[in-house]
């Protein structure tokens, strides 16, 4: 079976924290500092694609799966956290990685998850090896083994991939219905929650409506991270003002954000309105 970047690890949308019981299971520096060079060296051959040099620390176990998996170059890395069991022999590693996610609709997203890995210690030296898994976690929920994917996919093979709309849906925003005054200075705001494990960049379609302005205090969101879009309408006049919409585009997903503006009409003037029959 292929898997995605020669990593039979697991992607997790939220790295494992420490426990105030981490403290018993801290392991002697000379064996933290062994497999952590170890670590160092299996993520480095992947972020200079020299996948060979990643050999160096697998366990002969593991080897197949190494040859027979796909291979992509990471961009960074840093280790997270090390959990230790076995009286430290084997140790769970949750590094944060860095690296192009490939989906046929949004194309390459840049996405930094933290990703898991296990480790054993044999004759003397750290060895990544492979817990042998029905089904993959990533940011978007749960991967099972699937069908062959078509060509130019951007997924792993044998993986049935998160749905597309579960990954846009990550994109979350406050409400697209604002509200402010004909007649009198007036503000609102609305905000955008970027929950996908890659940043988002966000851009304000220009508009001419006078009177209007419309910022944002965070044009690149990362994860996690909160945009608030701010709306100052200090109309030249008193007249009614019809309904308008500003358009908020975001990238790499290529979602569309619209934001309809809906003007309070002044009391003096709500007697020349149609009346509703």
């Amino acid at each position: 079976m292929r898997l995605l970047l020669a990593l039979t690890v697991s992607l997790s949308w939220c790295a494992s924290a420490q426990s105030p019981t981490d403290v018993f299971d801290k392991a002697p520096p000379k064996i933290d500092d062994a497999l952590r060079a170890r670590v160092t060296k299996f993520f480095e051959a992947h972020v200079g694609g020299k996948f060979r040099q990643a050999e160096q620390v697998i366990h002969s176990t593991s080897l197949d799966e190494f040859y027979n998996s796909e291979k992509q170059r990471l961009i960074g890395f840093e280790i997270a956290n090390i959990t230790y069991s076995d009286n430290f022999t084997k140790a769970m590693v949750v590094t944060n990685v860095e690296l192009d996610w490939i989906t046929v609709r949004l194309g390459k997203i840049r996405v930094k998850p933290p990703m898991k890995s296990t480790w054993m210690y044999d004759a003397g030296e750290w060895w990544w090896y492979v817990i042998p898994r029905k089904e993959w976690e990533t940011p978007w929920g749960n991967m099972k083994p699937g069908a062959e994917r078509s060509a130019g996919y951007g997924g792993p093979s044998g993986v049935s991939m998160p749905d597309v709309k579960a990954i846009l849906s990550q994109v979350v925003v406050s409400k697209t219905a604002i509200h402010l005054s004909s007649a009198e200075k007036s503000t609102d705001t609305a905000e955008i929650l970027n929950k996908m494990p890659g940043d988002l960049t966000l851009a304000i379609e220009p508009v001419q409506i006078p009177g209007l302005k419309v910022r944002i205090d965070k044009e690149l969101l990362h994860s996690g991270e909160t945009a608030r879009i701010t709306f100052d309408h200090e109309p030249t006049d008193r007249s009614v003002k019809v309904t308008r919409t500003v358009r908020v585009n975001a990238s790499p997903t290529g979602q569309h954000y619209e934001f309809t503006l809906t003007f309070a009409v002044p009391e003096e003037l709500k007697k020349y309105l149609p009346q509703k029959k």
